[in-house]
């Protein structure tokens, strides 16, 4: 499998991973997805949509590994600069 090739610019990583959160919105049946944005980040550079891609891979990947589980809570965190 060949990935394609990343498209650097400057990205805001709150924005990006909000915008995979939202993917989700009301598609999780019975888990709890929470975004916990930590402020102000410093802008990196990145693809954005591939780093997105990532971020809902993650996301879809813990929701199915809770499917067994009897606390479905996932928390995505952006730190702090």
């Amino acid at each position: 499998m060949r990935f394609p090739a990343a498209k650097l610019a400057p990205a805001s990583a709150n924005t990006i991973v909000h915008e995979a959160v939202e993917v989700f919105s009301g598609r999780l049946d019975g888990i709890t997805l929470k975004n916990v944005a930590g402020g102000n980040l410093l802008t990196v550079r990145a693809d954005a949509g591939l780093l997105r891609s990532v971020i809902v891979n993650l996301i879809d990947n813990a929701a199915e590994a809770l499917e067994t589980c009897s606390l479905r809570e996932i928390t995505v965190i952006t730190p702090r600069a």
